[in-house]
């Protein structure tokens, strides 16, 4: 074999041995209008969205206008999107019709919710959760912080019942997803407030909440 073939076939071998890039980490809060900023049109992204205020109030920003700039970004890129656990945010109905589109028009993005234990409690919300659009959702095995004495009360099912009840609500609706994650008690505190600049562009401290590592 020639020399020159030689070390093109090497080069070539060491160019598939490096590592995957790492992902550019974007936050967009309910504070500062869900601003995207940086010059992050390249993947792979980890995009985490805050769509509530601490009240389960939705942000005015969250609408068709920003998913079409999200999209104009990114929209064939891979993309993990993470919804952070605030408050009622995991079920809200217009987040989940968001998504339901999302999965539509973004096929390579992988959509991850996080919650806690408390905020899937009723046969209503069970089913909605089964039959949602995310692929995963990711759970803190304890109640929300700062939780009134009365929320603290309800959060009385252990997290393994409720993924039981959640899988055989997906096994009645014949559903695979989403795929259910636990995350441990302590995983995660009351996220502290960020400074500007990491709000209103890109971060490379990545998300403010508990991220388990990826199954895959």
């Amino acid at each position: 074999m020639a020399q020159d073939t030689r070390s093109q076939l090497r080069n070539e071998t060491e160019r598939r041995r490096r590592a995957p890039p790492e992902p550019t980490h974007v936050l967009a809060t309910f504070d500062h209008g869900g601003q995207l900023g940086g010059d992050t049109t390249h993947g792979p992204i980890e995009l985490a969205v805050e769509v509530t205020d601490p009240d389960g109030k939705l942000a005015d920003w969250f609408d068709d206008n920003w998913w079409t700039e999200v999209l104009q970004r990114w929209g064939d890129d891979p993309v993990t999107l993470r919804m952070a656990p605030t408050p009622q945010a995991l079920l809200h109905p217009t987040v989940l019709h968001h998504l339901e589109m999302l999965r539509r028009v973004a096929p390579r993005w992988r959509i991850v919710g996080h919650a806690y234990v408390g905020d899937v409690a009723s046969d209503e919300a069970v089913a909605t959760a089964a039959g949602s659009a995310y692929h995963e959702i990711r759970f803190l095995d304890r109640p929300r912080p700062g939780a009134s004495a009365s929320d603290r009360a309800d959060w009385q099912l252990p997290l393994a019942e409720l993924f039981g009840r959640i899988r055989q609500a997906q096994i009645e609706m014949n559903a695979t997803a989403p795929i259910l994650v636990r995350l441990p008690g302590e995983a995660a505190g009351p996220a502290p407030t960020p400074p500007p600049t990491q709000c209103s562009g890109a971060s490379t401290t990545g998300p403010r909440f508990a991220t388990a590592p990826d199954p895959n």
